[in-house]
């Protein structure tokens, strides 16, 4: 892949930033608040749109430290493979979210061997944005799917990755959030983000990619979202307003054939 202007050299694609121990335990932190991000909008969201797990085969990419999994072989799967690039994730969910038919696979999801027409259902919570090549990883995801297979998945949305700035939230002389800045949106690339540690290792793509190469590889998209936080959050958390002003997270429903 010929890089742009805007990716930088010397960084491994697959970079690894959940085995830093201080992200890692910070992340692990984060996770642990009621009013964050995850359990306010993105988890919430994602089970709404999750289609029947029930005697389904199930492949979990970014696993994480393993709650999904655990809770689609809860929810009556009959197999569920959990792949993550993360030993630390993937030790934390053997330990912790272990059950008969659930594997964890230790390997960045760009690489796993994806077996032809072996599941049903494809998952990624907030991976993909991690992922250089994503067109190889729709072509792989198609061909380990079955037909009337649905993928589901989401990502930080590419409003929020555009900018190759750090800061996005311009603010006034007083601190307090004007709007948020989309610039280079067409610049498709890594960007280097600041998060718990320097340099975490993302990729923008536009919406336009993101859809139309679903759709080129015969993907029928039955949801497209673009959610805010559950308003008993935003009560407790008013911070959590600010969300709807510029979209955190994408989220995209489709099946194949």
């Amino acid at each position: 892949m010929q890089k742009n202007t805007f990716e930088m050299e010397g960084i491994e694609p697959n970079q690894n930033i959940y085995d830093n121990t201080a992200f890692y335990e910070n992340y692990i932190a984060l996770r642990k608040q009621s009013n964050g991000l995850n359990n306010a909008l993105e988890n919430p969201h994602f089970k709404k749109l999750l289609p029947e797990v029930k005697e389904k085969d199930i492949l979990d990419l970014g696993c994480g430290f393993g709650k999904a999994s655990y809770e689609y072989i809860q929810g009556g799967a009959k197999k569920v493979v959990a792949v993550d690039i993360s030993e630390n994730m993937v030790q934390h969910a053997r330990e912790n979210y272990a059950a008969p038919n659930l594997s964890y696979c230790i390997s960045p999801i760009q690489e796993y061997d994806y077996p032809e027409n072996a599941f049903d259902v494809v998952v990624s919570s907030l991976c993909f944005h991690y992922i250089e090549d994503y067109k190889t990883l729709i072509q792989n995801i198609k061909r380990t799917l079955r037909p009337g297979g649905v993928l589901l998945f989401s990502q930080e949305h590419p409003y929020t990755l555009a900018n190759i700035e750090k800061t996005s939230w311009q603010q006034d002389a007083n601190g307090d959030k004007k709007h948020w800045i989309v610039d280079n949106y067409h610049e498709e690339g890594a960007r280097r983000h600041d998060w718990f540690v320097e340099d975490v290792l993302k990729y923008h793509r536009t919406l336009e990619n993101i859809i139309n190469t679903l759709i080129k590889h015969g993907f029928l998209i039955d949801h497209l979202g673009e959610p805010f936080a559950l308003p008993a959050f935003e009560k407790d958390a008013p911070e959590l307003k600010d969300e709807r002003r510029r979209p955190p997270f994408l989220f995209v429903r489709c099946r194949k054939p």
